[in-house]
């Protein structure tokens, strides 16, 4: 018992200092661990509540979480609405009080829907206004989402938000249900269309602002701002209203991607004055247990880390296993989601390890044992992560001018950037993050963020181009520093690609554009081809470059994209092709380690002191008997971060000069971190 108190007392002063508040000198982490927000989403089961009670302590005694929030449904449902928060609350403080017999942790609410996820079965008031939504997929305008702009909905929220007050919960946490882009594409409702038609002067229908916001960019950015403002104007409501009762309570915000240019100003109304915001990012995997894509997620997780200025806000991950059981989400996926998530540098996490519909607790087991098991190699990543300096390449972020991107034209911050895909799953060792002094790899989805000075400063220290990216490059005047002139599309159908020395590759497919080299120092790596027959005569005829290089800039003519039948990029990875960018980039930069070998595997590299560390993650389903490296120097010690926290040597043989083989077996899904002194 002596120990548990221990344990608790030590916990609580983390979760202490997650909030600025006093810790005594003796309860501050030794090794200055970094201090994460984990908060744990519980279901209120008042019939199970000591055995769910009992587990949520556990997982605080673990230090798998710092915080708990018990789930409540409240938006309004039934004409007149009934009152959802008068249901809950009895239920809210049971379970509390059980809580608060086994650990004391924060213990707050996730508000789970506020103005409603827009599920069938759900059943808005029939006076309240509904958001109506340009949503293409959607078989009818009218949702069953209710919109924030009708004063009768702001009241309602109004007083959700004094009676959850009177319970004086540690924090409240809104869900993403409460946003305006994201699978609604606006709301076009005629309170909305009043609004913005008193606001400019114009007499807009809802087909004609429709049409508006779709053709003329600037409409649309002007009806941004203002659903964004009407939206914010509610939370501020809110805000006050939880003031009435506890103005001391924090609200956090829980984002979605195409959302973004709104959640900053949302989480800034909703924080309880002097406390820091706190915004959940939108980069769950949604029981995509496929690692294919894992990349592209944690792409997308720097560019809102990025676009949202971390360090203003409290930025969490959302390693959600909807629907809470491993028939959706493996307990190696939830691994893996929180080591890439914390190697882009959230401050800890939203979980969802508990099914929520019923009482389960089996179902739970693997996730727990995984998350207790690596929370020592969850912290000493971080701690990495916060100290780090990037080596190797650069896979750039959108630029400063994607601050002012307009969603209704479909620019958004999770777009599909399948280069930066293709690029990591060949072994290119990539840092997401701002540009930086080491190579670029530039994807077109994002070339207009950057500003000419940008390019060129970027291109001047080495880049890394898909063909569509080359083509914008060169529209914008940059063909000199290509070494290429760039066409687009290809005069005929290529089925053969050759490297310079007749070795053959499988051919790139995709988005294709015709190179055409400008300089004597222009290098044609790889030619594409088209291929005829006549009888047993094969005939090739030399369609375009399809890998190029100019001083430092490797170009491709392909542009990878994803295909309903080959979603993979297979004909842009292949063993050859791997081995010939990774020559290529050793040529353009020093590289201390890269792994060339055929598995599918992501890598980082950082500097750390005076070590190199490789961050990796396994992608495939299958596991490595050894890993096989190319260095630039011998290492004198190779070492792995177990999950309890620690380094363990790892024994290696030195093939050659340049290469060495680690004598241990790296399995499928699974995050690894390596360290190298010299």
């Amino acid at each position: 018992m002596k120990y548990t108190v221990v344990i608790k007392s030590v916990l609580l002063g983390s979760a202490m200092l997650l909030h600025g508040d006093t810790v005594p000198p003796g309860e501050r982490s030794p090794d200055k661990a970094v201090m994460m927000r984990n908060i744990n989403i519980a279901p209120m089961f008042p019939a199970h509540k000591n055995e769910i009670c009992r587990d949520i302590a556990k997982l605080y005694e673990q230090g798998i979480i710092t915080e708990n929030a018990f789930m409540m449904k409240l938006n309004p449902e039934g004409t007149p609405p009934v009152d959802p928060v008068s249901e809950a609350a009895q239920n809210f403080q049971e379970m509390r009080a059980e809580l608060r017999k086994y650990a004391p942790l924060r213990v707050g609410i996730l508000i789970q829907a506020s103005i409603g996820h827009g599920y069938w079965r759900d059943s808005p008031p029939a006076d309240f206004t509904r958001m109506e939504t340009l949503a293409p997929d959607q078989p009818e305008a009218l949702t069953h989402i209710v919109c924030p702009y009708d004063p009768k909905v702001r009241s309602y929220l109004r007083g959700i938000a004094v009676k959850l007050g009177h319970l004086k919960p540690d924090f409240l946490l809104i869900d993403d249900d409460y946003r305006i882009i994201t699978g609604r594409y606006g709301c076009f409702c005629a309170l909305h269309i009043a609004g913005f038609n008193h606001l400019t002067g114009n007499s807009y229908t809802r087909e004609s602002l429709s049409d508006a916001v779709r053709n003329d960019r600037r409409v649309a950015l002007e009806y941004e701002r203002f659903l964004g403002e009407t939206f914010g104007e509610a939370l501020s409501e809110f805000r006050a209203a939880l003031n009435e009762a506890s103005p001391g309570t924090n609200i956090y915000y829980c984002s979605c991607t195409r959302d973004l240019k709104f959640s900053a100003d949302f989480a800034r109304r909703l924080a309880a004055p002097g406390q820091k915001p706190v915004i959940r990012l939108n980069n769950g995997r949604y029981s995509r247990e496929t690692m294919r894509d894992f990349p592209l997620r944690m792409y997308t997780t720097a560019a809102m880390i990025d676009y949202l200025n971390g360090g203003e806000f409290e930025l969490l991950s959302e390693p959600d296993t909807c629907p809470h059981n491993q028939y959706a989400t493996s307990a190696a996926l939830l691994n893996c989601h929180m080591a890439g998530s914390i190697m882009e540098g959230v401050a800890g996490a939203k979980h969802w390890i508990t099914p929520l519909a019923a009482y389960e607790p089996e179902s739970g087991k693997a996730y727990r044992n995984i998350l207790a098991s690596y929370r020592g190699f969850y912290q000493e990543l971080a701690k990495l992560q916060r100290r780090k300096q990037d080596l190797g390449v650069t896979m750039v972020l959108p630029g400063r001018k994607f601050q002012t991107h307009s969603v209704f034209h479909n620019e958004s911050i999770d777009a599909k950037v399948e280069f930066v895909v293709s690029m990591t799953r060949l072994g290119v060792p990539g840092n997401y993050s701002k540009a930086s002094d080491t190579v670029s790899v530039l994807n077109v989805e994002f070339i207009d963020s950057w500003s000419d000075a940008e390019i060129r400063a970027m291109l001047a220290r080495g880049a890394i181009l898909e063909g569509s990216a080359a083509l914008r490059l060169a529209e914008r005047g940059f063909s000199r520093e290509l070494g290429v002139d760039v066409s687009p599309g290809i005069a005929a159908k290529t089925t053969v690609e050759q490297l310079s020395d007749g070795r053959p590759l499988r051919c790139q497919s995709g988005t294709l554009v015709t190179l055409k080299p400008r300089s004597g120092q222009t290098r044609v790596l790889s030619t594409l081809y088209s291929e005829s027959r006549n009888g047993a005569k094969r005939t090739l005829q030399a369609i375009s470059p399809g890998m190029i290089r100019y001083r430092n800039v490797l170009i491709f003519a392909g542009s990878p994209v994803r295909h309903i039948y080959w979603p993979d990029h297979t004909a842009f990875l292949n063993e050859t092709r791997k081995k010939a960018v990774l020559e290529q980039l050793t040529q353009m930069t020093e590289v201390p380690v890269l792994y060339a070998g055929p598995d599918d595997i992501a890598v980082k590299l950082w500097l750390v002191g005076n070590q190199v560390i490789m961050p990796v993650i396994t992608l495939g389903r299958d596991d490595m008997p050894e890993m096989e490296l190319t260095v630039s120097r011998m290492p004198i010690r190779v070492e792995s971060l177990q999950p309890k926290g620690d380094w363990r040597e790892v024994a290696f043989r030195r093939e050659t000069p340049s290469r060495i083989v680690l004598e241990e077996e790296f399995r499928a899904t699974r995050p690894y971190v390596l360290r190298f002194s010299y």
